[in-house]
C-alpha cells in the first residue's frame, strides 16, 4: 500500500486534479519568502507549475518517481505534513 500511494501521489503531482487553487487569506500574514499578504487578498497556489519545480523536486522533477514519497525503508508517513508538496513549497 505504501508504494500504491506514493505512485498515485506522483501521478497526482504530475497531472493535477486542477490547473490553480486560489485561497482568499482570513487575516493578515507574511508567506514563506516575506510575501505580505493582507486579509481578503487571493493566493494561487498552480499545482501544474509547481509540481514541476527543479528547486523542490531536483534535477528528475519531470521524470515519475513514486520513490520521492517514500523514506529510506519503502515507508510514506501520511501524517508528515512535509511529504506533502504544498508544504514543500511553503519551504521553498
Amino acid at each position: 500500500m505504501q508504494y500504491l500511494h506514493a505512485a498515485l501521489t506522483e501521478t497526482l503531482r504530475i497531472y493535477p486534479a486542477v490547473p490553480e487553487d486560489p485561497k482568499i487569506c482570513f487575516s493578515d500574514d507574511t508567506l514563506p519568502g516575506g510575501f505580505d499578504v493582507k486579509k481578503g487578498d487571493m493566493v494561487c497556489f498552480l499545482p501544474y507549475s509547481m509540481g514541476r519545480m527543479k528547486v523542490l523536486l531536483g534535477v528528475d522533477a519531470e521524470v515519475f518517481r513514486p520513490e520521492r514519497w517514500l523514506d529510506e525503508n519503502g515507508v510514506s508517513d501520511l501524517r508528515n505534513p512535509s511529504s506533502s508538496l504544498p508544504f514543500r513549497l511553503a519551504q521553498a
